[in-house]
This record gives structure tokens, sequence and C-alpha cells, in this order.
């Protein structure tokens, strides 16, 4: 792989391919140039600066420690290789030390942005929020107008409950980069917690717009039309939630041998119901169960908390309710669908949630007591 760069003996050759290596994100191909660079005994601090960049790229913490460390021994005022251990050192654990770089980076150079929005990111992880606002308003005089850090302001407001102020820091992130996806979605995450729907739905589409398979945009979105009323959209958008397609998913697909119903005909079928959440999401969506009976399952199963299965077995149409335990098999049904899937797939509207009550009963050995 490297035969084109044999003859290229000159260090500031192999440097200069190397920077370009690491430029284009193939780190171990530039590692794999520098090595003899490494090795000789007058390396130079910019190159083991390089090196130790590509090893935490390539996840070698221990390694680019070591790098970062000779370059300092080398040119003991290096402040970019302090302000670059202490986020190696922070990755391992090691805070205080961490701190310790990034305030010896700003000792030998007091304009340098990255060591205070270092400092920021640290002190936030360590809950030294106002310590962490200062360092990122610091960095924010030297470089007015930098997206990334008033992003990381916005979210710490936005920890906070300072939800004007998080608005406020991630509009600016969007004036300085209007492309900004995280932005468009944080900012629609605080407009929605001020309950201004409409403006928070438009930056989620902004958002969608950049990245269409951003999962969380997704989900939120599907959240606020939900909020909103707009039932038929956001049930059909919550179905991310368990896709397959979508590795960030928050819920595992039924884990049984049958595929999952999509809306076919149930005449004469049987069907499982399958709980993904807690309790109340069990017992708020089972009203749809006698809806199910109704399209002529032959067989309506809903499994369950063995807490809930004496309840749900009240419910109008339910033939088989399975205790969730080691002591029951599931049988084989022709379909399975997720209890929260049955408003979009029976097509709710806000005209047509099932509200016949009661639809759970206290069972009658219960009740006689």
């Amino acid at each position: 792989m490297f035969g084109d760069f044999q003859n290229l003996d000159a260090t500031v050759d192999r440097f200069s391919v190397a920077v370009s290596l690491y430029g284009k994100a193939d780190f171990n191909d530039a590692l794999a140039l520098l090595e003899p660079l490494l090795t000789a005994q007058s390396a130079d601090a910019q190159v083991l600066n390089l090196a130790a960049a590509c090893c935490l790229s390539l996840d070698r913490l221990h390694d680019a420690q070591t790098y970062w460390r000779r370059a300092i021994a080398i040119q003991p005022d290096y402040c970019d290789a302090y302000n670059n251990l202490g986020v190696v050192l922070k990755e391992l654990g090691r805070v205080d030390e961490a701190e310790a770089c990034y305030r010896n980076a700003l000792t030998i150079s007091p304009k340098h942005v990255g060591a205070y929005v270092n400092l920021g990111r640290l002190y936030a992880e360590l809950g030294r929020l106002h310590e962490s606002e200062s360092a990122y308003l610091h960095a924010l005089e030297l470089q007015p107008g930098d997206g990334n850090t008033y992003m990381n302001l916005g979210v710490l407001y936005q920890n906070q409950m300072r939800i004007p102020e998080a608005e406020a820091a991630y509009n600016s992130a969007l004036a300085a980069n209007r492309n900004d996806v995280n932005a468009h979605f944080n900012l629609g995450v605080v407009l929605k917690m001020q309950h201004r729907f409409v403006e928070a739905e438009a930056s989620y589409r902004l958002a969608l717009a950049l990245q269409p398979d951003y999962f969380e945009v997704k989900i939120n979105l599907a959240h606020l039309l939900l909020n909103v009323g707009r039932l038929e959209e956001g049930w059909a958008l919550f179905e991310t939630r368990y896709d397959p397609a979508w590795p960030q998913r928050k819920v595992a697909p039924p884990p049984v041998d049958c595929p999952i119903w999509q809306g076919e005909s149930l005449a004469g079928k049987s069907l499982l119901v399958w709980p993904e959440q807690g309790h109340g999401d069990s017992l708020q969506f089972c009203r749809y169960l006698p809806m199910l009976k109704a399209r002529g399952l032959a067989k309506l199963s809903i499994a369950c908390s063995p807490v809930l299965q004496s309840l749900f077995e009240t419910i109008e149409g339910v033939d088989a309710c399975i205790p969730l335990d080691d002591e029951h098999d599931i049988p084989s049904h022709d379909f399975v669908c997720l209890t929260m899937s049955l408003p979009h797939r029976l097509g709710t509207t806000l005209a047509t949630i099932p509200g016949a009550t009661p639809y759970l009963r206290v069972p009658p050995a219960r009740a006689a007591k």
C-alpha cells in the first residue's frame, strides 16, 4: 500500500503526506507513514502531535497520551499538545489532570479557544455549571459567532432549564451555520418545551430535510404531532421506534417467530399483541383489543406482565392472556403487533379513539372481596 511513499525520505514529505491522509480519515495509513519518524532520536513535536491525533481517532488512548507527552517534553510551550493531552486524559477519566492540561495550554496561550471550549465541556460533565458557562463565554469573546460553542452553551442552558437562553444560543448557532442539523433539532426541542408547536415542527422538518435518517428527530416529531392531535401522521411516524432499519431504535421488534401485522385482513387469523414499555402503556392501549376481535380474528392473544393477567382476562374478545414468565411458552400465531402500534394499524383519529368504558373490570373473585 505504501509503495508510492518508499522514496519519500525527507521528513517534511512524509509529514505532509501523513497530514493529507489524516484529513481523509486514513488514520492507519497516516500512522504507518509516520512510524520511521517516531522512532528517530530527533523526533519532531509536530510529528508526534499528528501521530497522537491518529491514535486518538483509532481509540488508542494510551498511545496517544504517550506521543503527546513526548511532544511536550521536546517542546514545553506546545499549547496544542497540552490541550490535546487534556482530551485524552478526560477520556481516560483522569479529570483533574485533564483540567491541569487545559490550564497549562491557557497559561502558554491565553487566547486558546479550544482549551476554553474543552474546559467548558469538562466542567459541564462535572456539574460545575457556572465555570462551564464562563469558559464557553470566554471562547465566544475570542471567537465570536462560533456555532459549535453556541451549541455547547445551548445544551448547558437547556440542561439547567434556562430555556429562553438555550433558544437564543441555538439560534446563534444557526446564524453561524444554517445547515447545522443538531441546532435545528435542539431548537425544535426547546420550542416544543415552550408549547410553540408550529415553530418546533418547522425546526424538526428542517433537520429532517438536512438528514432524513435522523432517528431522534423522527421520534420527537411523532410525539409533537400526537401532542397536537394529528394522530394519523403522528402514529405512522412513531412506527420508526422499532424499525430494524434504524440501529438507534428504542424498542426491539417482538421476539417471536411470526410476521408483524401491517394491516392485512385478520379474518380467520390469529394475532398476538405484545407489550413494549411499562404497565401504563399496556393499560392505556388494551382498549383497542375489542376492535381487533371485531375484524374477524379466530384467536386474539395478549402477552403481558403476570401482575396484569387477571385484569386483562376481563377484556372483551381476548381469547388468551399469556403471562411473560419462565413457566409459559408463547404459541405460534399468524401475526404479532406491538401494543403501541394498534392506534396506527387501526387508523385512529381524534374522532375514532375508542372511548367505551369501562374496558377493564375487576376480576369477579376479587370484586367479591
